[in-house]
């Protein structure tokens, strides 16, 4: 399943399995959560045995999540090579739970076969959470790049009407404080070991883009830096 089940904003942070859950914003969360229910349903008819697991964002070779896309990963470390600026939305204080997928999927691993996950429900990453601006800077350490960040609110960003914004995952995810607890997994398997660190993670996305070839600078003029150029005017002439 997935994390997004839970709906934004979180009722509680960190979030927990057994907290109220809003109803999910896009159709993907819908889904993941009409699948866990068809699921859980039979446990409790015919006793079938369903382990549901909601991994957080799981950072690994093929997927490095941006402030607006969820395959954004390319595009960001891009700007940061360049040097260009990064667009962050809000203060850069709002909350993001990154996982190493390693980590994440030894930790799916360990479930299985085990009796005691059976019926339950386990959001599944590590335990750390950051701000936005932690993430990138973290991003920006393995790529060996100090970031220079522009904050935008949010809801400016929404009210743009741009498609590359209205399309992402701002409007339904990177808005709001993602923060999950760990906790019903750590009690039941207390031996667990997070072996890599976020940047292991952060590191492998970037090797195995570079390999691929996927890491090469097409465009250095995009939406993003009309937008940082536009604000940045705005801000310089703004006068009380």
């Amino acid at each position: 399943s997935t994390c997004d089940v839970y709906g934004y904003p979180l009722s509680r942070l960190p979030m927990r399995e057994t907290d109220p859950m809003n109803a999910p914003n896009c159709k993907y969360a819908g889904d993941k959560k009409a699948c866990e229910e068809i699921f859980l349903s039979k446990f409790d008819e015919k006793k079938f045995p369903p382990t549901i697991v909601r991994p957080v964002y799981s950072l690994g070779r093929n997927f490095l999540l941006s402030p607006f896309y969820r395959a954004g990963g390319v595009d960001l470390v891009l700007r940061l090579r360049s040097g260009r600026p990064i667009l962050v939305p809000g203060d850069g204080t709002t909350l993001i739970q990154p996982s190493c997928a390693y980590n994440t999927g030894k930790m799916i691993a360990t479930m299985v076969g085990q009796s005691v996950s059976i019926g339950k429900a386990y959001t599944c990453g590590h335990d750390k959470v950051m701000s936005h601006d932690d993430y990138i800077k973290l991003i920006g350490k393995v790529v060996g790049k100090e970031p220079n960040l522009v904050h935008i609110p949010s809801e400016l960003l929404m009210s743009l009407g741009l498609k590359e914004i209205n399309d992402g995952i701002l409007p339904i995810l990177t808005r709001f404080n993602l923060y999950f607890s760990v906790e019903n997994f750590k009690n039941d398997f207390p031996d667990f070991q997070w072996e890599l660190s976020l940047e292991d993670g952060i590191r492998e996305f970037i090797e195995w883009n570079d390999t691929n070839g996927n890491l090469i600078e097409t465009n250095l003029q995009t939406w993003q830096d009309k937008v940082i150029e536009i604000w940045q005017q705005c801000v310089k002439d703004f006068k009380i």
